[in-house]
């Protein structure tokens, strides 16, 4: 580790001598210092959808040299000297649940995990450095492996049993009923040596977070797991026997103490205890052989998920709270969240006092002291979902954690002591509070089982509801939601167990209940362990009878009965009530999933209809999802293999996602104003309009829209920018989707020329003319879009594209900019075009819709040569590169909304030439990931179109060219070749174009502008890479020709004028004429090179 500082020298070396990034374009950023602490951050892990190991697990190789980490591509070490990553496990060879399944050695260079077999789950054993594996045990069914003992003799873990059970409604049981009363676990050792099993204190409690202590080879810890308050939580043990010993014991009601973690000597077990819960926070420690007891105070907004310390026990760190945690809540029993908000999100570090007072912890005497804090990274932007789980390294000058802050998953590592390049950073004040105090005036109360809340709404079992998520689309500063589902119940057992009047008796008026059943409203009526049946249908018909568990007496109703009496109570309390399909099983039937449709989906939608309810189907919404994903996928990786009911955390959140969509869909429903922006417009949105911005009376059903009327949210519409009778930028809110926008020109006293384009900057019409008193009409298709995706996932926006109030083509409004030497627009309407043929684009800053003059991509200029039959829909993105693209979950947002028979044009290479990696080359990996690209759109009925990247301008005063990517695009020919798929030789065309400007005027193609020439301008702009409006267009031309002559069914789709093009005598750059948008900014190289 001493050699981390020569390491970033060198790095800094290189970036100066290049003059480019290392790290590949569109990745986030590889090392800065964060700006409000002062603190450098690095990047360790390259791939999206890495994670460093659970808080308490041991990450670290015993030279501490090496670091493991879990990617994408399996278990990978990364060296702490260079920063270079070796995969030591492929991903298909080992799972990896939230707290067990792998762990390092602290004596061999080994790495110790759990990879599943035919045989069962097998723990194995691989050397970090030679890849040499061998199995060790077998584990029995219901065992899990949580860790390695101290001098790797023992694995320790813990075996549930249980009783084998279908896959049926009767699996939808409640987690903390098992717990109670059928949940049967013990521990368990494996001896490394011999593959024996050892098993010991058997216990009726949910045993979990098991560790192995960092020195002593018998001695372990682990946690009674279950609702905090009610549990007495960390226990230690020696391994084997039954000597268990509580370490905590709770003195109040509420009080909680979990979260617990060894000390690196193993002398001591710390934890997060709050006295009581959400009130009063500390870090309270017990010396495991003396029962010597230590708290520290802490600050609220300093409570952290996770602490840890460094090992020689000087420092503490902690990784903060989310805006759901306990420090931005009330204490129970109101458990309400503060506004404004008491949570930090901020990676700490914390600095324990030398002075203490007299205390009690436990019930026994303590000594208490408190914690300076000290703020190391900004976690605003990310999302607590994602737990960053800190640790220090081995010397303890960098804290390691995960993150998503800038859109995807990755390890980072953080400098314990601030940059001494820095400079002088203002003091920092405790974390900020918001200034609105409004309360929270309205609920989303969730009534429902096992498929909205699973077990106790933690992840038991790695099981999900959908309810558990549903709040991420919503915004919780203006609705709260609160699940009260509960597994096992059925709609009748809901209300007969009191469940019902407890969620009855907390509504007010104007709350949502949504209400889902069905999954348990089957089997027995008054026999058996569970009756809990009610009577099929919908009827009044009722059965009387006396249960049999119970002896008492109870009259049966049917399912749509208990649904009517749940809508009519609620209505009753001015409260809303919301009926949904159940969630469908996986079960298929032919490649389709099988409905509810004839039986309680069918119930639920006419006991709904009776009463004048809301109705959401969504089992036919996630029957429709899942069923885009396929079945080998769904089964994979939304449900376990032995289940069919209940979702892993990825089903579950689809599943919310479904139920987001089905609010938007919703008539007369205030609650879709409640979700978040980039969810859904309000109830006012709509999907077509009519504008008036003539001088006369308006037609019927036209709006008219003065040149003062400015935009506002309220109002859904308006001008943007507007210059006399120059330019004008109008926006109007409308859904996602393809779009007719019909616009009559003319004025009636004099001519009129008009150009038009759309969202950033996207020619659509050119050089619309009108002599006086003529009007003349035209139609173009324009896309707009918003980064959610229907799976639920979101498109990873950098924060070019979040700035300035958002992209254009990103913020779900049309952006419609009116423009030309004498603009003049008199009509407009916009109409939904759904039976367009999309042309989606995926590319570089060559190809994007740049946003900021002079800087533009052919892209943005290949609209305004097709028939309102196409629609254009360009996702390139400054920087990108085919990896990028993909895992910014571009590609997935394009393969959602791709219909067969549209169409995908691949532009990359620009960006892949800078990668890194050992076996990168436009013969290996780029070749490879452009084939994926091709599959993905034909596994879709999409028809791809791979272009070769144009060339950078490298030409001599003699005009010879020297090009630059000739590798990466003879790639693009062999997969076209190979994968018999359309190529568009964009890279030779564009040698051609420059060579018929010529070397004195080839740079009128590119960005070559004196200082001044553009607002905010002050440098001279000399680029080779990226071209200015000309260049682009003149490169879409290019395109063009390439479509007729390699794509002729698209062909048919061109504007009636568009003419030939020349490559050998190019239009002249000085009679082009383009308008500059009116939306100018300072102009800014886009990323890439």
């Amino acid at each position: 580790m001493k050699h981390i500082l020569e390491a970033f020298l060198l790095r800094a070396f290189l970036v100066l001598l290049t003059g480019c990034s290392i790290a590949v374009a569109g990745d986030p950023p590889r090392e800065w210092i964060d700006a409000k602490t002062g603190h450098r951050v690095v990047r360790l892990s390259e791939q999206a959808g890495s994670v460093s190991l659970y808080f308490h697990q041991n990450t670290y190789s015993p030279e501490g040299d090496k670091l493991l980490i879990s990617t994408p591509r399996g278990l990978e070490t990364v060296d702490l000297h260079s920063y270079e990553l070796k995969v030591v496990v492929p991903r298909s060879d080992f799972r990896m649940g939230g707290s067990s399944g792998v762990e390092m050695g602290r004596k061999t260079r080994h790495v110790y995990y759990a990879a599943r077999t035919r045989e069962g789950t097998v723990v194995r054993a691989t050397h970090i450095d030679t890849g040499e594996t061998r199995d060790l045990v077998t584990l029995p069914r219901g065992a899990g492996f949580n860790g390695v003992n101290a001098d790797e003799t023992l694995l320790f873990g813990s075996i549930r049993d249980f009783e084998t059970a279908d896959r049926s409604g009767d699996r939808d049981r409640s987690r903390s009923g098992q717990r109670d009363s059928e949940r049967s676990m013990k521990l368990f050792t494996a001896d490394i040596a011999t593959g024996e099993i050892n098993t010991f204190h058997p216990s009726k409690a949910w045993l979990n977070h098991l560790q192995c202590s960092p020195t002593d080879p018998k001695f372990g810890l682990f946690c009674h797991e279950g609702i905090w308050q009610d549990v007495d939580r960390v226990w230690t043990i020696t391994l084997g026997s039954e000597d268990a010993k509580l370490m905590h014991r709770r003195q109040q009601q509420y009080e909680i103490a979990g979260h617990e973690f060894f000390s690196a000597d193993g002398q001591w077990v710390w934890y997060d205890l709050q006295t009581p819960r959400a009130d009063q926070f500390w870090l309270a420690g017990v010396d495991v052989k003396t029962g010597e007891r230590i708290r520290y105070s802490l600050k609220r907004q300093e409570w952290s998920v996770h602490y840890n310390q460094s090992q020689d026990g000087k420092l503490f760190a902690g990784d903060g709270g989310g805006p759901e945690s306990v420090a931005n809540q009330t204490p129970l029993p109101e458990k309400r969240r503060l506004n404004p908000a008491g949570n930090g999100q901020w990676i700490y570090l914390f600095r324990p006092s030398d002075e203490f007072t007299e205390a009690t912890v436990g019930g026994e005497p303590a000594k208490s002291g408190t914690l300076t804090a000290e703020r190391l990274v900004d976690l605003s932007t990310h999302d607590y979902d994602l737990e960053p789980n800190v640790n220090f390294t081995p010397d303890g000058k960098w804290i390691v954690f995960r993150s998503n802050m800038h859109g995807e998953r990755h390890v980072y590592m953080v400098s314990v002591e601030r940059d001494k390049g820095a400079g002088d950073t203002p003091a920092l004040e405790s974390a900020s509070l918001s200034a609105d105090t409004t309360l929270v005036q309205r609920r989303l109360v969730l009534i429902g089982d096992s498929t909205v809340k699973n077990g106790t709404g933690r992840g038991d079992d790695e099981l999900f509801g959908w309810g558990q998520f549903i709040d991420n689309h919503f915004d919780t500063n203006r609705i709260e939601v609160e699940n009260r589902a509960l597994g096992g119940r059925s709609s009748r057992t809901y209300l007969t167990e009191g469940l019902w009047k407890k969620s009855l008796d907390r509504l007010r008026k104007g709350d949502y209940v949504m209400m889902q059943f069905g999954h348990n409203d089957g089997g027995k009526m008054f026999d058996g362990d569970r009756p809990r049946a009610s009577i099929k249908g919908n009827g009044d018909e009722s059965i009387d009878g006396v249960v049999a568990e119970t002896g008492k007496a109870e009259t049966v109703h049917s399912f749509g009965w208990y649904l009517r009496k749940y809508i009519a109570d609620a209505k009753a309390k001015g409260a809303i009530p919301i009926v949904l399909s159940q969630v469908p099983r996986d079960r298929w039937q032919e490649s389709r999933v099988i409905r509810s449709d004839r039986d309680y989906g069918l119930w639920a939608k006419q006991a709904a209809e009776q009463t004048g309810a809301l109705f959401i189907d969504l089992n036919e919404i996630v029957c429709r999802r899942y069923e885009e994903l396929g079945e080998e996928k769904v089964g994979r990786e939304l449900f376990t293999p032995d289940d069919w009911t209940h979702t892993r955390r990825e089903g579950a959140e689809i599943n919310a996602a479904c139920v987001a969509e089905g609010v938007e869909t919703l008539r007369d429903c205030s609650l879709k104003t409640f979700l978040r922006e980039d969810e859904g417009k309000s109830a006012e949105t709509q999907s077509s309009w009519q504008f008036h911005f003539g001088d006369g009376p308006a037609e019927s059903r036209h709006s008219h829209v003065r040149p003062n009327d400015e935009y506002s949210s309220q109002r859904g519409y308006g001008f943007l920018k507007t210059d006399s009778d120059k330019a004008a930028v109008f926006a109007i809110d409308i859904e996602e989707g393809n779009y007719a926008v019909t616009m009559r020109f003319g004025h009636a006293d004099r001519s009129t020329s008009t150009t038009i384009k759309a969202e950033a900057r996207r020619l659509m019409l050119e050089n619309v003319e009108t002599a006086p008193g003529e009007f003349v009409t035209r139609t173009f298709s324009v896309n707009v879009r918003g980064p959610m995706i229907s799976s639920g996932n979101k498109v990873a926006l950098n924060s070019r594209e979040l700035e300035n109030n958002g992209h254009p083509n990103w913020d779900g409004r049309l952006t419609l900019e009116f423009n030309g030497k004498q603009p003049r627009v008199d009509a407009v309407t916009i109409e939904p075009a759904t039976d367009t043929t999309t042309i989606f684009i995926a590319g570089d800053s060559t190809v994007t819709d740049q946003r900021n003059e002079p800087y533009a991509g052919w892209g943005q200029m290949l609209t305004r040569f097709f028939k309102p039959s196409v629609t254009v829909s360009n996702y390139a993105e400054s920087g990108l590169a085919l990896r990028s693209f993909e895992y910014q979950r571009r590609l997935e947002k394009v393969l959602s909304t791709m219909k067969a028979g549209d169409y995908l044009l691949i532009q990359f290479g620009h960006n892949d030439q800078k990668d890194r990696r050992k076996d990168a080359g436009a013969f290996t990996t780029y070749k490879r990931k452009l084939a994926e690209f091709v599959e993905a759109v034909r596994s879709k009925q999409g028809i791809p179109v791979l272009i070769t990247s144009m060339e950078r301008l490298r030409m001599d005063e003699r005009g010879n060219q020297t090009p630059t990517l000739f590798e990466f695009a003879e790639a693009v020919r062999q997969v076209g070749m190979e994968k018999d798929v359309p190529v568009i030789d964009l890279n030779a065309m564009s040698l051609e174009f420059y060579a018929a400007l010529g070397p004195k005027r080839a740079t009128e193609a590119f960005v070559f502008y004196p200082a001044r020439t553009f607002p905010g301008q002050v440098e001279a702009l000399e680029d080779r890479t990226h071209h200015n409006s000309y260049g682009a267009y003149e490169l879409a031309r290019c395109v063009v020709e390439g479509i007729r002559a390699q794509v002729p069914e698209l062909a048919g789709h061109l504007a009636n004028d568009v003419g030939s093009f020349d490559l050998s005598h190019p239009d002249d750059p000085k009679s082009f004429h383009l308008s500059p948008s009116p939306m100018v900014q300072v102009s800014k190289k886009p990323v890439g090179n």
